[in-house]
């Protein structure tokens, strides 16, 4: 992977996007299992700010790439998907208030059937987030 980073026209988010889909597209074509393409990513950001360890970014000040704790995307460990399903979804949705998004962990949660007029919390962000996947749903997703 080559980084150009200076006088060029794209913004430097656009060149590490372009360099992770460039990197799939000649590799990776043939992935079937997301963690391979959360290790592409991880490997563009290194070669990127030049470390061997992403716990390096934290220290080294790598063009304003900010790494945020994995509360924020992956409030739950892939053991405890089911709690996304859960009947009373308060407690899980006080736990991701600071989250940008949720992993459902599709391996696991892929082949199961959720009431979308549960209180669970994914039924309730699915109906915030995705009324109109909701709409077609059929009442389940």
């Amino acid at each position: 992977m080559k980084f150009n980073v200076g006088n060029e026209t794209k913004t430097l988010l656009n060149e590490i996007i372009s360099n992770i889909i460039d990197d799939f597209e000649n590799n990776h074509m043939h992935i079937s299992n997301t963690n391979e393409l959360s290790e592409i990513i991880t490997d563009c950001l290194k070669s990127f700010c030049g470390i061997n360890n992403m716990s390096e970014i934290i220290a080294k000040n790598c063009s304003g790439i900010k790494i945020y704790p994995s509360i924020y995307f992956m409030p739950y460990r892939q053991d405890k998907w089911k709690r996304y399903f859960d009947k009373n979804g308060v407690k899980v949705l006080n736990k991701i208030k600071r989250s940008y998004g949720v992993h459902l962990w599709e391996n696991k949660s892929g082949d199961f059937r959720s009431d979308l007029n549960s209180n669970s919390a994914f039924a309730g962000l699915a109906r915030k987030h995705c009324p109109q996947i909701v709409k077609y749903s059929k009442g389940y997703i």
